[in-house]
């Protein structure tokens, strides 16, 4: 039977569970999003090994600001990430 890579019955995400190591699922929008594309999925414990992975997968990210949110919950500090937690990198945003 095939799993996606993406679902918590896949027997590598298993493995990765018991080792602490999430494999969390990323959207993103905006000029991120023609960087990094719309979705993908990135292993990291925490918010800073977040931001570390993507920088290393897409060096052009070093150079851009964006804000993180993690189950539709704006993140200013590093907080651990869950199993099945989604995350969404958005562009800087003005109001008007």
């Amino acid at each position: 039977m095939y799993w996606p890579p993406y679902c918590c019955w896949h027997p590598l995400n298993y493995y990765l569970q018991l080792l602490n190591i999430m494999s969390i699922k990323i959207i993103a929008f905006g000029q991120i999003a023609e960087i990094t594309g719309r979705e993908l999925i990135v292993e990291a414990q925490d918010i800073n090994g977040l931001r570390a992975a993507l920088q290393a997968q897409f060096p052009t990210l070093a150079e851009k600001k964006y804000a993180i949110a993690v189950n539709k919950v704006l993140v200013i500090n590093n907080i651990l990430l869950n199993y099945n937690d989604t995350v969404a990198l958005m562009p800087p945003y003005s109001g008007g």
